[in-house]
């Protein structure tokens, strides 16, 4: 998916939570849902119209708890979507909507009406995009296999191929994705960037 600023990231969906899961069944879902582990946001999508959400929540946030992801790392990594509220009373939906914009890590949407979505991607941009750096990298002639790398991780916003061969790109990228790229240069030649330390 391609986020407000640019970037594109990777959604999966984990399978939804059960309250009452059966023994034998405990491990099965536990091996689906420890992906959450490698995720950098967790949405964790709640249906407000549903009379059972509180106890829901409490479910799904003691299975977190039991995958290691705690209450400190939760909250700047967990980000609450309520959902369906187009299926609430007026007065509901409104209080819902009010309460929603005070709180911390939670976004009020509606998958129907697009309500609250352009709000929600607003939010998962601002929390992946971390810190940009923009730069500019010239790649040697040795190193344009990793021209598809920066394609998907960086932001490229100009690209000019040079007469000796090499490509030079004006790049937005994290800090964690420079790393990355001077780990894929190896021991080859460093690609040229102005600020490179």
């Amino acid at each position: 998916m391609k986020l407000p600023h640019g970037r594109t990231v990777i959604l999966s969906d984990t399978v939804g939570f059960i309250s009452d899961l059966p023994t034998h069944l405990v491990a099965a879902f536990r091996a689906t849902l420890e992906e959450v582990l490698e995720a950098d946001l967790i949405l964790h999508v709640r249906d407000l119209s549903d009379d059972d959400n509180q106890a829901q929540s409490a479910d799904v946030m003691r299975i977190l708890g039991d995958l290691g992801i705690g209450e400190a790392e939760g909250a700047e990594r967990i980000l609450e979507v309520w959902n369906k509220i187009d299926r609430l009373e007026p007065e509901a939906h409104d209080a819902i909507v009010q309460k929603a914009s005070t709180a911390e890590n939670v976004i009020a949407v509606s998958a129907i009406s697009g309500e609250g979505v352009d709000r929600l991607m607003g939010e998962i941009s601002r929390r992946l995009s971390g810190v940009l750096t923009e730069t500019t990298i010239t790649l040697p002639v040795e190193k344009l296999a990793l021209l598809p790398w920066l394609y998907n991780h960086a932001i490229v916003d100009n690209r000019e191929d040079n007469e000796d061969g090499t490509v030079t790109l004006d790049v937005r990228l994290t800090e964690t994705e420079a790393s990355e790229l001077e780990r894929r240069m190896g021991n080859g030649p460093k690609p040229q960037r102005e600020d490179w330390e």
